[in-house]
């Protein structure tokens, strides 16, 4: 309990020195409408940021205006970004603040200029040593896709890998996901199931974005971001009444018309709206669906998927430099499957709570997490075979510091977290840990368009050995050419499966201990990467990686039946990736990506699961009042390995898993003011594969939504 004191001692005492003095008098409301320079027509979200204090920003509505709550000192420059459009910055003075009319001149290319703030502050993507990727709110729409597992799956950069469960693996550029830190609004997401997190259990109306950060990661953000981080941001709240509902149907097992989806729907409902009530903005949004006929595995018996998600964003401005905000979420989840002989029943509920407060330059967190799963497998008769609950709660404060310094910019921190995790299936019922870690980040200009990156992280576990992770990065900026370069160590811990949960796998008759001595595995890795702009409609973009691992954790046979857990191999990946923008008229864009991975154990041993080469291509028209959208992704021929049933070993097979091909495509049409009708159709080869996926065959989706 002393480390909650503390932290609320910290919060009280910010709190009471956060009053600031507005006392410069030439301060102005700032508004004005912003227009397509080429059509004359309106922009809506396009994003308005103050140079000075890019902290304070917003966004046009459906109509082209904009404002700013408060008034600001003057005179200031603005900044206007929107993605398919050049960024340009304007100085406001008292002549023209009243009202301002913005033309911005559409690019060719829409190029991810966006701020990224999975990097601990704000910062554009160009100043960044590491190649990023945005995936916005207009792209997840377009991909017609069902859930987030099937977003990824057609990006470029991740597959998928079997696992033993009826969620897939993502691989990206060819590592094991457990190598990949995922973050939802920027805090790790606990409760994995099988060291993965369940991305299943984050629905995708609740996302406004995704930036995925390509490279070691670790001196930022620590455990698991030895290849990257993935951080999932959720809907912005806005300073405006806003709301917006939608109605999708889905089919399920290439059946479109089900006699159970008249009792349980297919599909999915969601909603939210956003309000100002004087100084506080707030934000309520919730998603419900339903999956009917579900078996992914033929080794799982789950026959139906309920999700529920509700969320309450609360931001209050005491001032533009003091803001208060409170993010409650939750989902629960629930799965059932029966047979003749025996039902199986699984509850999930996930739910957190963050209360963050940014005074000028300092951000403090208080995040706490809880994350509840119970399986139930009974016969027909009633009796138990088996029934495991588990639960993990995690409590952490954050606090984070940013300031210019030597013509640069320093980002520092200090979180500690506190993690609870209790099961029937660990020895002692319950474990604990506690991580302290202290990290920074200086980045300044050396001369004209070079940029340097300096970053460390320093953490502490209550139960093994502390850990130093560096990192360092170049970025060289022309008029048309970005080149960089990042290089970091990075770890992983492991985790309370591979520490401490015994447990039976009844399927494949054997045990697997849990490996209290385990130690965290290590990496040192980097990327080079290149973007260029031909012309302005033609950008292609290069990057490379590298990553050594040491003291990987992999599961042996230590015993007739039984599996452990050991720090046995070193392995290094090597991937590559090409993607092309071109826009050949100003409503089409084409996308094209080529990716190419290995891994290699210390033997010189292609590791298995890996797919060796991608081909994704993406073509984006608009024709009136009509979208269309064609996806398609090419994955080449390979060796297949198989799991040994007696001793969960890898090996090789005579077979391999021919080349093959899944593509979607999706037609939107505005029908009337704001509400738009999309058809989508997925995985129209109706490629299916039952031990290694896709599962489920062609679907169909038919989709309402509407905005005000």
């Amino acid at each position: 309990m002393i480390y909650l004191y503390i932290i609320l001692a910290l919060f009280a005492t910010a709190q009471a020195n956060a009053e600031i003095a507005l006392q410069t008098k030439n301060r102005q409301i700032i508004f004005g409408k912003i227009y397509d320079k080429n059509s004359n027509q309106i922009l809506s979200n396009v994003n308005i940021i103050n140079i000075q204090n890019p902290s304070i920003g917003t966004i046009s509505n459906k109509d082209g205006h904009f404002s700013f709550d408060e008034k600001i000192e003057l005179p200031v420059t603005l900044e206007f970004s929107h993605i398919g459009f050049e960024n340009i910055q304007v100085l406001v003075d008292s002549s023209n603040a009243s009202a301002l009319r913005i033309y911005m001149n559409q690019t060719s290319i829409e190029m991810p200029q966006l701020n990224v703030t999975a990097t601990r502050s704000v910062k554009k993507y160009k100043q960044l040593p590491s190649q990023v990727e945005i995936i916005s709110r207009k792209m997840i729409d377009d991909a017609g896709v069902n859930n987030l597992n099937d977003l990824f799956f057609m990006m470029s950069g991740f597959n998928f890998e079997r696992t033993m469960g009826p969620s897939p693996s993502i691989q990206f550029f060819g590592m094991d996901s457990k190598s990949v830190l995922v973050l939802f609004d920027g805090q790790p997401i606990i409760g994995k199931f099988n060291n993965r997190v369940s991305l299943d259990q984050i629905l995708l109306h609740q996302i406004e974005k995704i930036e995925i950060i390509k490279g070691p990661s670790s001196s930022l953000h620590g455990s698991e971001a030895m290849a990257g981080v993935i951080n999932i941001i959720s809907k912005r709240i806005t300073d405006k009444v806003k709301y917006d509902f939608g109605f999708k149907y889905q089919n399920s097992q290439s059946k479109f018309i089900q006699t159970k989806s008249l009792i349980k729907p297919n599909g999915s409902l969601y909603g939210s709206y956003s309000s100002k009530i004087g100084k506080t903005d707030l934000l309520i949004s919730t998603h419900l669906e339903n999956i009917n006929d579900f078996d992914p595995l033929e080794i799982f018996e789950v026959d139906y998927i309920s999700k529920a998600n509700i969320s309450l964003q609360i931001n209050w401005k005491k001032s533009r430099e003091n803001i208060l905000s409170l993010k409650l979420n939750n989902h629960h989840q629930r799965e059932t499957g029966s047979s003749k002989i025996i039902s199986v029943n699984t509850d999930i509920t996930r739910s957190s709570l963050i209360l963050n407060n940014k005074i000028k330059n300092i951000n403090q967190s208080l995040i706490i997490n809880d994350y509840y799963r119970n399986y139930l497998k009974n016969r027909s008769s009633g009796t138990i075979l088996q029934k495991n609950t588990a639960k993990e709660r995690s409590f952490e404060y954050e606090l984070i510091y940013n300031t210019k310094l030597m013509n640069g910019e320093l980002t520092s921190g200090y979180e500690i977290r506190l993690i609870d995790y209790s099961s029937e299936r660990i020895k002692n019922q319950k474990q604990e840990i506690i991580n302290q870690s202290f990290f920074g980040q200086f980045n300044r200009p050396i001369f004209s368009g070079l940029g340097a990156f300096l970053g460390f992280r320093y953490d502490n576990y209550s139960e093994y050995e502390k850990v130093f992770n560096p990192s360092f990065g170049l970025v060289k900026n022309y008029e048309k050419l970005n080149l960089r370069f990042n290089w970091g160590k990075g770890f992983r811990s492991p985790t309370f499966l591979e520490r401490y949960i015994d447990w039976n796998h009844a399927q494949y008759n054997y045990t697997v201990k849990g490996n209290e001595s385990l130690k965290p595995e290590y990496s040192k890795g980097y990327t080079l990467g290149m973007d260029f702009a031909f012309s302005d409609r033609y950008e292609i973009s290069l990057s490379g990686h590298h990553t050594k691992y040491i003291n990987l954790i992999e599961s042996i046979n230590v015993g007739s039946g039984i599996l452990s857990y050991v720090n046995l191999e070193n392995a290094i990946n090597y991937s590559f990736e090409l993607n092309q923008s071109w826009k050949p008229t100003k409503k089409t864009n084409i996308d094209f990506s080529f990716q190419t991975s290995k891994r290699y154990n210390s033997n010189s041993t292609i590791l298995p699961n890996n797919n060796p080469v991608t081909f994704t291509i993406s073509l984006n028209h608009e024709y009136k009042d009509l979208r269309f959208i064609f996806l398609s992704k090419w994955f080449a021929k390979f060796k297949l390995y198989e799991i040994s049933s007696e001793n969960e070993q890898y090996f090789f097979t005579d077979n391999y898993m021919n080349s093959r091909t899944l593509s979607s495509f999706a037609v939107q049409k505005d029908i009337y003011k704001n509400f738009k009708m999309k058809f989508g159709l997925s995985n129209i080869e109706n490629h299916i594969d039952e031990r290694y996926g896709p599962y489920v065959g062609r679907g169909l989706s038919i989709e309402l939504q509407s905005s005000f």
